[in-house]
């Protein structure tokens, strides 16, 4: 049986030889995570108090009327 440590071992550098084989993976792997940060944070430092009108149309008193 192989000891723990050297099993974590072998595993860790088949992964690195993996990543090496797949070099356009490896960038997107790298470069996705990146770019969502990047959005996320663009998105959470822009101001959104800007004030829009959500109704086209004059606002107008509204009566009450009696139904007839």
């Amino acid at each position: 049986m192989i000891p723990f440590g050297r099993q974590l071992r072998f595993l860790l550098w088949k992964g690195v030889v993996v990543k090496r084989r797949q070099k356009a993976w490896l960038a997107i792997e790298i470069l996705v995570p990146i770019l969502l940060f990047a959005i996320l944070a663009l998105i959470r430092t822009r101001d959104f108090n800007e004030y829009h009108s959500t109704c086209p149309y004059a606002l107008r008193e509204i009566t009450a009327r009696p139904v007839e």
